[in-house]
């Protein structure tokens, strides 16, 4: 027995981009990743295709690309599952009706049994009551000798996203597929996050994909890499250092920038590397906690803790502490 586990894809959304082109290419790189793993799928052999919630944006998705979606999904040599998460489960009955050969999870737990390979999978998607609801399990409708597999879309532990209680779970199922998280995990053996397979966002930095399994109880599992866009998290410290920055529209720098906020430097980056983030951390000639502990109980000291106490971006405010404190301390920084 083998499947193919993904989630996430957010089907209908973007990478963020102010450019209307590039971000209708960004939308375009996720349909094109159901494609691949649907691709993957085929290639690999495998007899199931979980897809485990928030496969869809509903808010961003046409009713035309959700009925092309599920038309794709149909003409797959592969039995397909899926069920349904915190940002799609209002496309139920849309599904429902258009589902097809599609195994569609329904809002209350449900198994489906494959008598031929001795597989149970377990089930439940999303419903307005889902957040907060503690998910629970009846072990009397195993049956003995069977794989047992759940698919499910929220949290190992914790409250809130559908949690699963881990004291509860442990043990319990040869494989659980989760969704929810877009960084993919191992969290014990046999309880896999799969992951986005591909990116949303610059907190997502990393190696995404999805998840390869196969065996009868015994379970065995590979990550496969494949998100089209990555980020990389790097460090400058002048506009030359630019020059040695790869330039591809798959790569989008997080760029931390140790000196003064410049808009020539913003458009720089912007030209040469659209859509990138960067991040100005100017060095400050003050040190804070120095200054403080002398000038505690007089002017200076009330200006710190005043801005301390502000909200605002961490560039901001450290421009307002640095100006606020040459005004203060007359060029002096003692």
């Amino acid at each position: 027995m083998k499947f193919l586990h993904t989630a996430d894809l957010h089907l209908g959304n973007s990478f963020p981009s102010e450019d209307p082109q590039r971000r209708s290419r960004y939308r375009r790189l996720r349909f094109q990743a159901l494609e691949d793993i649907s691709s993957a799928a085929v290639a690999h052999g495998v007899d199931y295709l979980f897809l485990v919630g928030d496969i869809f944006e509903e808010q961003k998705i046409s009713h035309r690309e959700v009925v092309e979606v599920m038309e794709r999904l149909n003409r797959l040599p592969v039995k397909v599952f899926l069920l349904l998460g915190n940002h799609d489960y209002g496309l139920f009955d849309t599904l429902e009706a258009i589902k097809g050969k599609v195994h569609l999870f329904g809002p209350q737990s449900s198994v489906y049994v494959d008598h031929g390979r001795r597989v149970m999978i377990f089930g439940e998607s999303w419903s307005r009551h889902s957040y907060g609801k503690e998910k629970l399990i009846d072990p009397s409708v195993f049956l003995e000798g069977y794989t047992k597999i759940l698919l499910h879309h929220g949290t190992w532990g914790g409250r809130g996203y559908f949690p699963l209680d881990p004291a509860t779970f442990s043990g319990v199922f040869d494989y659980i597929a989760l969704g929810h998280i877009h960084k993919g995990e191992e969290l014990q053996s046999h309880v896999v996050m799969c992951g986005t397979p591909e990116i949303l966002s610059f907190d997502e930095v990393g190696d995404f994909g999805y998840i390869l399994g196969e065996g009868e109880g015994a379970i065995t599992t590979r990550r496969i890499s494949r998100s089209s866009l990555q980020v990389e998290r790097v460090s400058l410290h002048s506009p030359e250092e630019l020059e040695e920055l790869e330039q591809s529209p798959h790569l989008l720098y997080d760029i931390h920038y140790d000196g003064v906020p410049s808009d020539y430097l913003r458009s720089l980056i912007q030209g040469n590397f659209p859509d990138s983030r960067v991040k100005f951390l100017p060095k400050s000639r003050f040190n804070y906690r120095e200054l403080y502990g002398r000038h505690r109980d007089d002017v200076v000291g009330a200006f710190i803790r005043k801005v301390r106490a502000m909200e605002g971006s961490e560039e901001y405010l450290e421009q307002l502490m640095d100006v606020g404190l040459s005004a203060l301390m007359g060029g002096r920084d003692d």
